[in-house]
This record gives C-alpha cells, structure tokens and sequence, in this order.
C-alpha cells in the first residue's frame, strides 16, 4: 500500500477505521431512532390526554345547560374548575430537565478511546517487531 509521511497504509487500518465509521454510524442511527419514537410516542399521549381533557369539559356545560332548561337552576362549583389544571400547564410542568452527560458525546469519546489504545498497542507490536 502507500506510505503518506512515514505512515504506512495497511488494508487491517483501512479495515478498521471503515469499520468504525460504520459502527458509529449504527449507533447514531439506532439512538435517532430510538428518541425519535419516544418522541412520537409522548406525543401521542399528550394529544390523547388533550382529548380527554377537551370532551370532559365540552360535557360540563351540556349538563348545565339541561339544568337551565328544566327551570333548576345549580350554582357554579368553583371548587372543581379551581382544580382541574389547564393542558399547557400540565404539559410544562411534567417535563423534566435535562442532565448529565449526553448518550452520543459518551460513544464518541468511548470510540476515540478505544481507536488510541488499538493505536498504542499495534504501535508497540510494530517497534517490537
């Protein structure tokens, strides 16, 4: 193969940078995957959960509009609209922060580790050579 400033290009080094990028090209792919249908997912729930709330309280005023028509009259019960909390609210206040370290920083410094041992150890296989 050549030789690139007192560096021979060896087809096990192409071999093995190939198939790091391969291997993190998987990595990166599965962990985009994974958030991406775990995004879906709550996503799904915050709108099915929206729903609920929304036909809960579309029910609540047919109920006392029944009530005005049959000539009872029921007084408005603060204490149930008090207590049931808005869907934006709710949605911000579920959400937790984000920490620690993030999954796709820990693999590149993971592969960059593991790509300067193997450099180190087949450098000194070579010099023992």
């Amino acid at each position: 193969m050549a030789i690139f400033n007192g560096w021979q290009i060896t087809r096990t080094g192409v071999v093995f940078v190939i198939g790091i990028i391969v291997l993190v090209a998987l990595v990166f792919g599965g962990i985009w995957l994974v958030r991406d249908r775990g995004e879906q997912t709550r996503r799904q729930e915050a709108a099915k959960i929206a729903q609920q709330n929304l036909e809960s309280q579309s029910e609540a005023p047919t109920d006392t509009s029944t009530a005005t028509n049959s000539g009872a009259v029921a007084p408005p019960d603060t204490t149930e609209t008090e207590s049931q909390p808005t869907v934006s609210a709710a949605a911000t206040s579920n959400e937790l922060p984000q920490t620690g370290a993030d999954v796709s920083h820990v693999a590149i410094l993971s592969l960059l580790v593991l790509a300067a041992a193997y450099y180190a150890t087949s450098r000194r296989a070579a010099r023992g050579l």
